[in-house]
């Protein structure tokens, strides 16, 4: 589908309903290419997981957030932490492992979101990609560093 992506730590599987019912609580519509994978990996872990936002490198994806309500974590209780933070019709899905969220952004196109990384401590956001679709095709392993 895309790129070689190993998804690792799927959490517990939903359906299309469960999708279509989190798209109608917040009034959107998930990208196609999202929707299939979190059919299928739900809450799991990409690898390769680092990507460049238009300002800084290698970025980490720690993972999907959940679409199981039961589940801690999950995109409704992220939404309930973080909003009145992160600006008007961003909604994230996927986390790092320093707090920070992978929005989609609704505000410029809403068949095919852009991808934002909000930075909590800085509240501020950096552009990574048009589309999900282009954001998974940036994924890329660790660089090794020599000394």
């Amino acid at each position: 589908m895309f790129t070689q992506i190993e998804w690792r730590f799927t959490k517990s599987p939903i359906d299309s309903e469960t999708i279509s019912n989190i798209e109608k609580h917040f009034d959107i519509e998930f990208p196609e290419e999202y929707k299939q994978i979190v059919l299928n990996y739900n809450g799991a872990r990409p690898k390769p997981n680092v990507y460049d936002t238009e300002k800084t490198k290698e970025r980490t994806v720690k993972s999907l957030l959940s679409l199981n309500q039961k589940e801690e974590g999950n995109i409704f209780d992220v939404m309930n932490w973080i909003s009145g933070k992160i600006p008007s019709k961003f909604i994230p899905f996927a986390n790092d492992n320093s707090g920070n969220y992978l929005c989609f952004d609704y505000s410029e196109n809403q068949k095919n979101p852009p991808i934002y990384l909000w930075l909590h401590e800085e509240n501020r956001v950096e552009k990574v990609s048009d589309s999900f679709a282009s954001f998974l095709s940036k994924l890329y392993l660790p660089r090794v560093r020599q000394f």
